[in-house]
């Protein structure tokens, strides 16, 4: 049934459209057919879709030319597509930020028209009919029954236990997810947990899964083995890598749900799917965990900035990391200084946010000696009061040398 949220949103869309197809005359050579449906595809088309996470299609003429001025200021903001790691600082697999040529193309068609060109036939892809992007996975779990928001709820960050994992060892490479509301998915993180306390939690909650304090969780999150966001890739373990699932272990995953203005004042539902990917091989290598960083307030050098390092006493090698950022920096930076005193960048994030919290995976491992120490430093607004930092850390995926069990308090802090 037509919300009033929807029939106002169409009343203001028509009033723009006309307003802007009346005083815009076409001077960019770029046209919508030839030159900016390819980005969008390529950049945008998996949240910006029909029934996408995505508060507007950008994969029809009709659908993308009214928002021509909301898209040049997201992406010369930086805000779009959502990749905060700048060039420079560390090489990942999944870039996803628009190049130079690309940001000119758009920029230059927002300012100059929006013209459409050559009409094109393609048939725009629709979110709800997704796919896994690995092929068919070992193993399909899903949450264990429908999740609902209700129309006074816009926002929600759930756990479910995924039952269904037989009580062997189990290695896994991959975790793919596909969204049962492509919608209202932001985001769905994977853990493991061997204590049993999931479980508990949930058979507490009377409503599918359950909810914590996510700066306090209720337990111990050991190892995260996938962290799905809308709109990147999935990626597999390199060879001879994988994740290591105790036989008494459980699955949990975290979904971070949000409706965009079509969905507002709805009752919405999902029941979202995993796909785990196995491994039969014997002579894997386990991927452990390592976090660096801390939660609350930090030793500062002055109202703005924050700095602190980690040692490591052990030589490993780093394959990937994962921004925790519950506050909200100017910026945020990860480096390792060597035993010898080289510096090595390896990710500077750019007014990151919370809410589109991905892994990095480096393009190539990075090999880092035992007395490395791993710096962070972070700038915040001269408003933001130190004592009220709620989390800024790293959680790294690492191969020890030795394959120690890396616990993530054998690491003491050290204020620089």
């Amino acid at each position: 049934m037509t919300t009033p949220y929807r029939i106002i949103a169409v009343i203001l869309l028509v009033v723009a459209v006309s307003n802007l197809r009346a005083h815009k005359p076409i001077s960019s050579k770029y046209t919508y057919g030839e030159d900016v449906y390819p980005i969008f595809l390529k950049h945008c088309g998996s949240c910006h879709s029909q029934n996408g996470v995505g508060p507007m299609s950008l994969l029809t003429y009709q659908d993308a030319y009214p928002w021509a001025q909301s898209i040049k200021e997201e992406i010369v903001n930086l805000s779009m597509p959502p990749w905060p790691a700048e060039e420079g600082f560390g090489v990942f697999k999944h870039r996803s930020s628009l190049t130079a040529h690309e940001l000119n193309v758009l920029v230059d068609w927002s300012n100059g028209g929006t013209p459409e060109g050559a009409k094109l036939n393609n048939v725009e892809p629709d979110s709800t009919e997704s796919t896994w992007t690995l092929g068919d996975p070992s193993l399909v779990l899903e949450i264990p029954d429908n999740f609902s928001m209700g129309p006074r709820t816009s926002e929600a960050i759930h756990y479910f236990v995924l039952n269904g994992i037989s009580q062997v060892e189990r290695w896994v490479t991959a975790v793919d997810v596909r969204p049962g509301n492509a919608s209202i998915v932001r985001s769905v993180q994977v853990y493991v947990d061997t204590t049993d306390q999931a479980r508990r939690l949930d058979a507490a909650d009377e409503a599918p899964g359950f909810t914590m304090d996510e700066l306090e969780p209720s337990f111990p999150i050991e190892q995260i083995i996938s962290i799905w966001v809308a709109g990147q890739t999935t990626i597999q373990t390199d060879a001879g890598l994988a994740y290591y699932l105790p036989a008494d272990s459980v699955l949990v995953a975290r979904i971070h749900y949000k409706k965009t203005w079509l969905d507002e004042g709805l009752t919405v539902e999902d029941r979202t799917a995993v796909g785990i990917h196995f491994s039969e091989a014997s002579d894997l290598t386990p991927i452990k965990s390592l976090a660096v960083g801390v939660s609350g307030a930090a030793d500062t050098t002055s109202e703005m900035f924050v700095n602190y390092e980690q040692i490591i006493d052990e030589s490993i090698e780093l394959l990937s990391l994962i921004p925790e950022i519950d506050s909200s920096p100017l910026f945020v930076q990860l480096e390792a200084i060597l035993p010898t005193g080289e510096v090595t960048p390896i990710v500077r994030l750019a007014q990151p946010r919370p809410a589109w919290r991905t892994r990095h995976w480096l393009k190539e491992p990075m090999q880092l000696p035992a007395g490395t120490r791993l710096h962070v430093s972070a700038i915040y607004p001269t408003t933001f009061a130190a004592e009220n930092m709620s989390g800024l850390r790293f959680n790294m995926d690492v191969v020890p040398e030795t394959q120690i069990n890396l616990a993530r308090n054998n690491y003491v802090l050290v204020p620089r």
